[in-house]
């Protein structure tokens, strides 16, 4: 417990301290192809703005977007909430709901979302209507590049004319 209030309070967001346990679920984390249970959205951790929507997430379904900010979870507001707090908050098994206030604009919506198991990949890729194939990498685990090369040669064999290749906001 010091150990993670010292590193807590020397402001620095990537700066924490993990248990062995903590360290290795994390490491397993890294392997990708990992399934795991979540409501199936990336979020900027500091300003809780989403990211990306997971596709055949639980928040896809919901019609939770991309730009959305998370303001509240089970009515609570995650305004002064730790970034584990929040993550407990958002987690549960399977099949169970959870309750999610977002902003989108000046609007505040509510969604009841329902964690599903999902499969965690690193490479997105999509085809725009007028040929542009764009990847995106959202972090870099074990089979990153295989993804990539994947998605890439997708693009190609599907006519694609250019490429994106988009890495913003990969931690």
């Amino acid at each position: 417990a010091l150990l993670k209030c010292l590193f807590a309070s020397i402001g620095d967001p990537y700066a924490y301290y993990r248990t062995q346990e903590e360290f290795a679920e994390f490491v397993n984390t890294l392997a990708g192809g990992e399934e795991f249970v979540g409501v199936g959205v990336m979020m900027n951790q500091e300003t809780l703005e989403i990211i990306m929507v997971y596709p055949g997430s639980g928040a896809e379904e919901a019609g939770i977007l991309a730009r959305d900010v998370i303001y509240s979870v089970n009515g609570k507001s995650l305004t002064d909430v730790s970034k584990d707090e929040m993550l407990a908050l958002l987690a549960g098994e399977a099949g169970t709901t959870v309750n999610i206030t977002v902003k989108r604009g000046e609007e505040l919506i509510d969604f009841t979302v329902t964690r599903k198991v999902l499969v965690q990949r690193s490479v997105y890729h999509e085809i725009t209507e007028d040929g542009v194939g764009i990847i995106q990498i959202t972090q870099f685990l074990d089979d990153t590049s295989a993804q990539f090369v994947e998605a890439v040669d997708y693009c190609i064999e599907n006519g694609a004319v250019a490429l994106v290749i988009d890495v913003r906001y990969n931690p």
